[in-house]
C-alpha cells in the first residue's frame, strides 16, 4: 500500500531530473531558469486579455519545481517575482503591473507557489513510487494535472486577495482602490483568470512531464549528434531568450526616454510660446493703453489654443495654466479649473468619468517632477513644470511610447531566429561532415570487427584525427588478429591431437578379424566439430562371443568428447568382464550418474553376438532403434530397456534376444543420420533410411554405410553438419573383404612384382597352386598388354594401379587393373572369340583367350580417363 512521504523527505525531494547527470540536469534547469527571466522581461509573466490577467509565470515556476523540488522551485518563483516587481517599479507597462507586483504579491506568492508546486509533486512521485503495482502512464498524468489544476486556482485568488491588500495599505485617495480593485477582481473577470490560469499552467506542465518521460536518460546514452543538436538547440533556445529579454527591456527603457524627452522638449516650446506671447503682450501694452481685463482676456486668447497644437501624438494630454488657473488642455473639461484641483481630486474623484487616477509621489528635482498617472487600462508617462507663474503638465500613454516597441521586437527576433537556424543549419552540416562522418564510418567497421570480421579495414580520412584513430584501430586489429590466429592454431593443434587420440580409441581397421569368416563388421562416424561425442566399438569377448555398440551423448565439442570418453570407458571395461549386456549398463550408468554436475547423458545400444549361434543379446537406452535386414526385407528393432545413461542412478536395463541367420545384416546409428537437415530445414528422417537400405539390398557392410553417407550427404547440401554422424554395419554368417592397392610404373620389368604382391595374399589364403598359376597367369598378360599398348606414343611413363579384395566362403580374390591410357577394350571382341580357330589366335594372340580360360568373370569398363580390368578367381 502506499504511503506519503515525511515532510523533511518531501522538502529534500530534488525533482524528477534527480537521476540525470550533472552536466545535462544543469542545464536542464539553466534553460528553465532562464525562461522564467524571459517571461517576466517579454511582459508574459502578466498577459492582459482584456481586463483579465492570466499569470503565465507559473508555467516556468511549476516546470522548475517539477524537475528540481520545492527547493529550487521556491527559488525560481522568487526571482520571477523580483523581476516583476522591479520592472513594475522602474518602467512599467501596465496596470496590473503597477499596482499589484507587490513584494508579497510577486516575490512572496510566486516564491510559495514554486515551494508548494514542488511539494505536491514530491508527494505525487513518492505515492507513485510505493504503489504495490507500478502507475500507468494515464494514472501519472492525472495526478500532475490535478496537482497544477487545484493550486493554480489557489493562486488566482491569492493574487487577487493580495492585490486587494496592496491597494487598500498604499492610503490612496478615496474611491481610487475600490475602483481600480472593482475592475480587475469582480467575479466574472476573477472566474476567467481561474479558468485561463488552471488551463494553461496544466497544459503545459503535462506536456513538459510527457517530454521528460521520453528524454529521462544520461547524456551518456546519447550518440554524439543526439548530444550535440539537444546542445546546439539548448544553446540557440537560451541565446534566443537572453536576445529577446535585453532587446525588450532595451527598447522599453529607451522608449520612456525618449518619452521623456519628447515631453522635455514639448514643455520647453509651450514655455518659450509663452514667453514669446507674454513679450509681446507687454510690447503692445507699452504703446497702448489697454484696460487691464481686456488685456487679461487678450492673453487669454493668446494661450488657450497652445496645448492643443503640440505634435506629440494624439492621444497626448496637455495641461497649460498660470496660477493654478488651466489656462489650455487637450482637455477641454480641464480649461478654467483649479489646477491643483485638477490633479489632485480631479483626476480622484473623477476617475469614472475622466479616466485617470493620480498614482505616484513626484520625483527627487523639484525643478522637473515626473508624476506617474494611469489610464485605467494602460499606464501613461507624464513630465511636469513650473515656470515662473505658468504649470505645464505633458502625460503620453503606454501605447504612444510603445507604439512601435512590438513591431520591432517581431523584426528582430525574426532576424535573429532565422539567424539562429541557418547558424544550426551550418553547425549541423559542418558537424555531420566533419565529425559524425567520421565516427559514422568508423562505427560502422566497428560494428563489423566486433561481429566477427577482422578482415574490416578502417578508412575514416576526414581530418588528421581520423586518420590517426583509423591507423590506431587497425593497427590494434591487426595484431588481435595475428594474436586469434596463433591461438586458434594452438587450439587446432590441440584439437586435431584430442581427435587423433578420441580416433584411436576408435577401432579403425577393416576387417578388424579378417581370419574369421563368420561375420563381416564396418564403421563409420564424421563428427560436426574436430571432436564429437558419439562412438562406437567392438571387440572380441572369447573365441566365438563379439561385444558391439554405438552411442551418442548429449551436446557437441570438447565437453561430449570427454563425457564420451567417460562413458566409453564405463560401458567397455563393464563389458569386458564378462558380465551380462544389462549388468554392464546398469553398472555404467550409476558410475555415470555419481558426480554428473554437468547433467550431460549419453544414449546407448550394446549387444554381444555369439557367432558360433547367431545368439544376439542387446540392450537400447534411450537410442535409435537399428534396422535388421532378414530375408532380403529390413525391419525395426524397436524394444527398449529404459531411458538413457547418466539419468536416474537407479534405473534397470532389461535385455532383449534375437537370433541372427547367415546374411542377416544389423545397421546401427545415431541421430546424426535421420536428423540430418537440408536447407528447407526437412529432416532426413527414418522413413527415408528405409527406404534407402530397401534399394541398396545386398549391399555389404562397408558399401552399405558408404551409401548412407553419400545419400545423407546429398540431402543436407550446403546445409552445414549439426551433429555427429555414426553407423556400424555388420553381415552375420559372411566373411570379411580384405582389399589392398598399390601402383606400380607400367614396364615390363615390374611383371614379377606385381604377381609377387597378388600372390603373397594367395599363400596366406592357402591358395591351391593351379589357381595361383592362374592368378599370375591373368596378372602377367594384362599387366604386359598396358605396358605395350597403354601408352603408345607418349614419351613420359604410364603407371598401372593393382587392387585385389579377398572375401571368404567361398575364398575368392577379386583383381583390378586400372591405367591411363588410350581407350581400347581388349575384350570387345569376345563374341567373335573361337580357341579352336588357330586362324583367330594367330591374328588376334594367345593372351586374351588365355587369360579367359584362367580366371571365372572378367570385365571391362572406361571410367572417365581410365582403362578398368577386372576378374575374379575362386578356390
Amino acid at each position: 500500500m502506499a504511503t506519503a512521504p515525511s515532510m523533511s523527505a518531501a522538502l529534500h525531494w530534488r525533482g524528477k531530473a534527480r537521476d540525470l547527470g550533472r552536466a545535462y540536469r544543469g542545464g536542464v534547469l539553466a534553460l528553465l531558469i532562464l525562461g522564467c527571466v524571459f517571461i517576466v522581461a517579454t511582459q508574459f509573466a502578466c498577459i492582459e486579455w482584456g481586463s483579465v490577467h492570466i499569470l503565465g509565470a507559473l508555467v516556468p515556476i511549476a516546470m522548475v519545481a517539477l524537475l528540481a523540488g520545492p527547493l529550487i522551485g521556491a527559488a525560481a518563483g522568487g526571482l520571477v517575482g523580483l523581476l516583476l516587481f522591479l520592472e513594475a517599479l522602474f518602467i512599467p507597462q501596465s496596470v496590473y503591473e503597477t499596482f499589484f507586483a507587490a513584494p508579497w504579491n510577486s516575490v512572496v506568492l510566486f516564491a510559495l507557489a514554486g515551494f508548494v508546486f514542488g511539494m505536491l509533486f514530491a508527494v505525487v512521485d513518492a505515492w507513485e513510487s510505493n504503489r504495490d503495482e507500478p502507475c500507468s502512464r494515464s494514472r501519472h498524468i492525472l495526478n500532475i494535472a490535478l496537482c497544477c489544476i487545484v493550486l493554480s486556482a489557489v493562486l488566482s485568488i491569492l493574487f487577487v486577495a493580495g492585490s486587494r491588500l496592496y491597494l487598500f495599505a498604499n492610503e490612496l485617495e478615496p474611491g481610487v482602490a475600490e475602483a481600480l480593485f472593482a475592475t480587475v477582481s469582480n467575479v466574472p473577470n476573477v472566474a476567467i483568470q481561474v479558468v485561463a490560469n488552471t488551463i494553461i499552467t496544466t497544459t503545459c506542465v503535462v506536456l513538459g512531464d510527457l517530454w521528460f518521460a521520453e528524454h529521462d536518460k544520461n547524456l551518456s546514452e546519447y550518440r554524439l549528434g543526439e548530444q550535440f543538436r539537444m546542445w546546439l538547440i539548448a544553446l540557440m533556445i537560451a541565446a534566443y531568450m537572453v536576445v529577446a529579454s535585453v532587446s525588450y527591456v532595451g527598447i522599453s527603457v529607451e522608449g520612456v526616454q525618449g518619452a521623456q524627452a519628447k515631453m522635455a522638449a514639448a514643455a520647453q516650446s509651450l514655455e518659450g510660446q509663452l514667453e514669446e506671447r507674454d513679450e509681446l503682450l507687454e510690447d503692445v501694452i507699452a504703446e497702448a493703453e489697454v484696460q487691464q481685463s481686456k488685456v487679461e482676456k487678450l492673453h487669454n486668447r493668446t494661450v488657450d489654443d497652445l496645448a492643443e497644437h503640440t505634435s506629440l501624438g494624439d492621444n497626448v494630454l496637455v495641461i497649460l495654466a498660470q496660477d493654478n488657473d488651466v489656462l489650455s488642455s487637450t482637455n477641454p473639461d480641464f480649461v478654467d479649473r483649479d489646477y491643483q484641483n485638477v490633479v489632485q481630486e480631479e483626476f480622484a474623484g473623477g476617475a469614472g468619468k475622466q479616466g485617470y487616477v493620480w498614482v505616484n509621489a513626484p520625483s527627487a528635482d523639484p525643478a522637473s517632477r515626473v508624476l506617474s498617472y494611469a489610464l485605467m487600462d494602460e499606464v501613461p508617462y507624464e513630465r511636469g513644470e513650473q515656470r515662473g507663474t505658468y504649470q505645464l503638465m505633458v502625460a503620453l500613454p503606454a501605447s504612444e511610447i510603445f507604439h512601435y516597441r512590438r513591431i520591432t521586437m517581431h523584426a528582430l527576433l525574426l532576424v535573429f531566429l532565422l539567424l539562429l537556424l541557418a547558424v544550426f543549419w551550418l553547425v549541423s552540416l559542418l558537424l555531420r561532415k566533419l565529425v559524425l562522418a567520421g565516427f559514422s564510418q568508423t562505427n560502422e567497421s566497428l560494428e563489423r570487427i566486433t561481429g566477427g570480421d577482422l578482415d574490416e579495414v578502417v578508412d575514416a580520412h576526414s581530418s588528421v584525427e581520423f586518420v590517426q584513430l583509423s591507423a590506431g584501430i587497425n593497427s590494434t586489429v591487426g595484431a588481435l588478429k595475428d594474436s586469434m590466429q596463433r591461438i586458434q592454431e594452438g587450439i587446432d593443434r590441440e584439437l586435431h591431437t584430442a581427435r587423433a587420440i578420441q580416433q584411436s580409441a576408435l577401432p579403425q581397421t577393416f576387417p578388424p578379424y579378417p581370419n574369421i569368416g563368420a561375420f563381416d563388421i564396418h564403421a563409420f562416424m564424421r563428427p560436426a566439430r574436430e571432436v564429437g561425442g558419439d562412438f562406437y566399438d567392438f571387440f572380441l569377448l572369447d573365441d566365438h562371443t563379439l561385444a558391439l555398440l554405438i552411442a551418442d551423448v548429449s551436446g557437441k565439442g570438447v565437453p561430449a568428447a570427454l563425457f564420451m570418453m567417460e562413458a566409453k570407458s564405463e560401458i567397455v571395461g563393464y563389458l569386458r568382464t564378462g558380465i551380462s549386456v544389462s549388468d554392464a549398463i546398469e553398472s555404467a550408468n550409476a558410475n555415470l550418474c555419481e558426480g554428473n554436475e554437468t547433467g550431460m547423458f549419453v544414449t546407448v545400444w550394446a549387444a554381444t553376438l555369439d557367432f558360433a549361434t547367431g545368439r544376439l543379446t542387446y540392450v537400447n537406452a534411450g537410442h535409435n532403434p537399428p534396422l535388421l535386414r532378414r530375408d532380403g526385407s529390413w525391419e525395426w528393432l524397436r524394444q527398449r530397456s529404459g531411458i538413457f545413461l547418466g539419468a536416474m542412478e537407479e534405473a534397470r536395463y532389461p535385455s532383449f534376444t534375437v537370433m541372427l541367420r547367415p546374411h542377416d545384416e544389423l545397421l546401427l546409428y545415431t541421430d546424426g543420420v535421420t536428423e540430418a537437415c537440408n536447407t528447407s530445414y526437412d529432416e532426413f528422417g527414418e522413413s527415408r533410411l528405409e527406404e534407402l537400405v530397401s534399394d541398396a539390398d545386398g549391399l555389404r557392410p562397408s558399401k552399405l554405410t558408404q551409401a548412407i553417407e553419400a545419400s545423407v550427404t546429398t540431402w543436407a547440401g550446403e546445409m552445414e553438419q549439426s551433429d555427429d554422424i555414426t553407423m556400424l554395419a555388420l553381415e552375420f554368417g559372411v566373411g570379411p573383404i580384405t582389399r589392398y592397392a598399390q601402383t606400380f610404373v607400367a614396364t615390363e620389368d615390374n611383371v614379377g612384382r606385381v604377381q609377387d604382391y597378388v600372390c603373397a595374399e594367395l599363400d596366406k589364403r592357402l591358395c591351391p597352386v593351379s589357381a595361383k598359376n592362374q592368378v599370375c597367369i591373368a596378372i602377367e598378360e594384362l599387366f604386359v598388354n598396358v605396358c605395350r599398348y597403354a601408352y603408345q606414343g607418349q614419351q613420359a611413363q604410364g603407371t598401372a594401379r593393382l587392387s585385389y579384395a579377398y572375401s571368404m566362403n567361398p575364398s575368392t580374390i577379386t583383381v583390378e587393373l586400372r591405367d591411363e591410357g588410350v581407350a581400347f577394350d581388349p575384350l570387345s571382341r569376345a563374341d567373335s572369340f573361337d580357341p579352336n580357330s588357330m586362324e583367330f589366335l594367330e591374328a588376334n594372340g594367345w593372351g586374351i583367350p588365355m587369360v579367359r580360360k584362367c580366371v571365372d568373370t572378367i570385365t571391362y569398363q572406361r571410367e572417365g580417363n581410365q582403362n578398368v580390368l577386372t576378374f575374379t578367381k575362386s578356390w
